[in-house]
């Protein structure tokens, strides 16, 4: 739940509040992150199997 909302507060930041560039940018590296790792999980269980 909780990356949920964050991931939401990120694009809010990314599209609606483009002035503050930094903050977004550190959003968009976040949500990478997080996905990469969702993604390799995955794969590994996969892999397990």
């Amino acid at each position: 739940m909780w990356f949920c909302s964050r991931v939401l507060f990120c694009f809010k930041v990314i599209f609606f509040l483009e002035v503050e560039k930094e903050e977004a940018i550190r959003c968009r590296i976040y949500i990478a992150k997080k996905a990469k790792n969702v993604i390799s999980e995955n794969s590994d269980k996969l892999k397990e199997r």
